[in-house]
């Protein structure tokens, strides 16, 4: 059916062809882990945001202000004054994890 020639020259350009879809199939495999680092980055940020207690999350943001407001605003006031103003905030969420706290715990 198929002259000997013609069959040898198929069997090397398909070892070729072979050959050229493993090397594609590793440059592939090597892009694919470097597009898949910042996913890897924000699955462990996620995680050891999980790991922190709620508590340590809520003083973060009254810190957070203090900080934005210390770096951001052109008026000197001290640390004590934007601490007092912020009490209440602070005040109020921990009243809150407490009675969830206690919700949770009579439910239990």
């Amino acid at each position: 059916m198929y002259p000997a020639a013609e069959l040898d020259a198929l069997a090397r350009r398909k070892a070729v062809l072979r050959a050229r879809i493993s090397l594609d199939r590793l440059r592939v495999t090597a892009l694919a882990t470097e597009v898949a680092k910042p996913i890897d980055w924000i699955d462990r940020a996620i995680v050891q945001w999980k790991r922190i207690s709620p508590f340590a999350k809520l003083a973060a943001v009254p810190l957070g202000l203090l900080l934005q407001r210390g770096l951001v605003s052109g008026k000197k006031t001290s640390l004590a004054s934007r601490a007092l103003r912020l009490m209440p905030l602070v005040l109020s969420a921990v009243r809150m994890f407490k009675a969830q706290k206690s919700a949770a715990a009579s439910r239990a």
